[in-house]
């Protein structure tokens, strides 16, 4: 990995709206379709999310749906 990618993963901890572009840069180099973050609390639910944009309409769903929990 680049250092350049570090940098810019470092930066996210303080701008999360850059994780996106991050999370789609990470995915050319695993060679996936993209890549995504879940938080959830101790119940299962999901706090918070981010995708990249590849994914968004799925990971939406998901939450919306409450596949979490299935």
């Amino acid at each position: 990995m680049d250092q350049t990618l570090i940098d810019r993963i470092y930066e996210c901890a303080f701008a999360p709206e850059f994780w996106p572009g991050v999370l789609e840069e990470l995915a050319k180099i695993a060679e996936a379709r993209g890549g995504a973050f879940l938080t959830a609390n101790g119940d299962g639910g999901v706090l918070r999310w981010t995708c990249s944009r590849a994914l968004h309409d799925d990971v939406a769903s998901y939450i919306e749906q409450d596949w979490l929990h299935r």
